[in-house]
């Protein structure tokens, strides 16, 4: 029987608390967004300040990753990250696009 060597990723306390707090908030947030777009009974007031926390939320993941040593898992993380905060980015003008839309209405 041939066994493989399977080393788990360990991330540190800080790191994983951070990636849970900010995934956390993404969670409510995605959650209210969807509310907002496919049955529009969402608060777009509320999920932009959720938007907004988790834009935070994942620049704090973002800048604790960028003190950690080099490794393949710390850039896997540090792409994701920023492939997160690049959608929210876009969430969030295309959120204020939308309420201004409404305004001009």
């Amino acid at each position: 029987m041939k066994v493989h060597n399977c080393s788990a990723v360990r991330l540190s306390l800080t790191t994983t608390r951070l990636q849970s707090a900010a995934h956390a908030i993404g969670d409510q947030y995605y959650r209210s967004l969807s509310d907002l777009l496919c049955s529009h009974l969402g608060d777009e007031k509320g999920c932009e300040e959720l938007a907004a926390a988790y834009l935070n939320a994942l620049e704090d993941l973002g800048t604790h990753l960028s003190t950690l040593k080099k490794s393949k898992e710390v850039s896997l993380l540090k792409i994701a990250t920023g492939r997160y905060i690049d959608l929210v980015h876009d969430d969030l003008k295309m959120l204020q696009k939308t309420r201004s839309k409404k305004k001009a209405a």
